[in-house]
């Protein structure tokens, strides 16, 4: 860089020659020169305005691609809790779906229990009438 610099410096020196006495012709070389000069110039800072736009951008770019990187992370972690609680409550489903066709084949088995528990309470009265009234077999 700080050649550069020298060299920007010392442009105008090379193209006009300033030896004692000596001149070119014509007024045409020192305008040259300072032409020269400011379109380095201009060249110089139109590159590191572009570099330095550059780096921003490359920075930005990294930021982003740290927080795209980020979401997908917490993306799966959602995901892989919302499967595992669908995974519990499936479960928990069948265990209550379970519980309830137990429970309805029990209502059942004590429903008959019943019936047949009142089918034997109205034979024996039966049979205790036929022995009363001396009907019995």
């Amino acid at each position: 860089m700080k050649m550069i610099r020298l060299a920007l410096f010392a442009l105008p020196l090379w193209l006009t020659p300033l030896v004692a006495g000596e001149r070119l012709p014509g007024p045409a070389v020192p305008y040259i020169a300072m032409i020269a000069v400011a379109t380095t110039i201009l060249f110089f800072g139109l590159w590191r305005h572009c570099k330095g736009q550059l780096n921003e951008k490359r920075e930005l770019l990294g930021e982003k691609e740290e927080k795209i990187a980020w979401l997908r992370k917490v993306m799966a972690q959602n995901e892989h809790a919302k499967t595992k609680l669908e995974h519990e409550t499936e479960k928990r489903i069948m265990e209550l779906t379970h519980t309830i066709e137990t429970l309805e084949r029990k209502a059942k088995e004590g429903t008959k229990n019943q019936v047949v528990a009142k089918i034997e309470a109205q034979q024996q009265k039966r049979e205790k009438a036929l022995s009363r009234a001396g009907l019995s077999e």
